[in-house]
């Protein structure tokens, strides 16, 4: 679900961008009316609203993930005790009886070192969680890169560094490049 609503909001941002070069586009041309304003305040509007349901189930996340670690590391000392009591009441038992062989010793100490593994696994759960949180904080950036590259090209425009037609198809270039990446976006997630 939370997916669902991270890809929305990607989804919505590039919608945002592909509109604004768009507007700005036709604005290049001499068009004044913009009949694309009207989609850029519902896909902002839309923004507000996921980021904010998605903060909330984050928190909620965040608590859950510290009571999980909590319970995690709590679980790794139990684990850990328990693994060094058997092996040590391995080795008592095995100076009491001389019958015992050096495999049934190694087993023992294995009993202890799984336990000591199993709490590991609880470790890799919460570092698999970090590593999806940056891989959206990159998807972010990448969105964040399309705005700013029409901006420079704008300014560049506005101080005559580029002319009229080279502004245009630029603009028009990097336009099909974000509807291209947005159908891309769209086609990785409805696959």
């Amino acid at each position: 679900m939370k997916n669902q609503k991270y890809s929305s909001i990607h989804i919505a941002r590039m919608k945002i961008i592909t509109f604004s070069l768009i507007s700005c586009f036709l604005v290049s041309c001499g068009k004044e009316d913009n009949p694309y304003n009207k989609q850029l305040e519902e896909n902002a509007k839309q923004i507000a609203r996921l980021e904010r349901e998605i903060h909330q189930e984050r928190l909620k996340e965040e608590q859950r993930q510290r009571q999980a670690e909590r319970q995690a590391a709590e679980n790794e000392k139990n684990r850990i005790k328990a693994g060094e009591i058997a092996t040590a009441k391995a080795f008592k038992e095995t100076s009491a009886r001389s019958a015992q062989t050096e495999e049934e010793i190694r087993n023992f100490k294995l009993d202890g070192l799984l336990a000591i593994v199993q709490g590991k696994e609880a470790r890799d759960e919460i570092a698999h969680t970090w590593a999806y949180r940056f891989k959206n904080r990159i998807s972010e950036e990448r969105s964040k890169s399309y705005l700013t590259l029409h901006n420079k090209l704008y300014q560049e425009y506005e101080e005559q560094k580029i002319t009229k037609e080279a502004y245009q198809e630029a603009m028009k270039n990097a336009m099909e490049e974000s509807k291209r990446n947005l159908e891309d976006l769209e086609y990785q997630i409805n696959k």
